[in-house]
């Protein structure tokens, strides 16, 4: 697996805060990886129209700019384009972004 989420191997991935309404999953890449990389998110929701996700870059933006996150019911797929340095640091080893997926309709109870 290219992208790491968490230290998991996809379809699994290990959040850094584990809600069931919003996870946060951390992700390091080794040089010149490639996606895609689809992984269970594990949001409880009911239907994917419910539900929003995003990354946020942890190093230099124009990293993360070279990848397309999607996401269903169940599982988000990050498409990550040859992106050489994608470590940031240390290859494998350095969080290069966090990938949030959230149910918004939890935050307003």
């Amino acid at each position: 697996m290219a992208i790491s989420l968490g230290g998991a191997v996809a379809p699994a991935a290990t959040p850094v805060v584990a809600n069931p309404n919003f996870r946060q999953f951390n992700m390091t890449c080794l040089d010149a990886d490639t996606g895609p990389t689809a992984f269970n998110h594990g949001v409880q929701c009911d239907a994917v129209s419910n539900l929003i996700a995003w990354i946020i870059p942890q190093v230099l933006p124009a990293i993360v700019s070279n990848m397309f996150l999607t996401w269903t019911a169940t599982q988000v797929t990050i498409t990550k384009f040859n992106v050489v340095g994608s470590g940031g640091g240390v290859p494998g080893t350095t969080v290069i972004a966090s990938v949030i997926v959230w149910q918004p309709t939890t935050g307003i109870r």
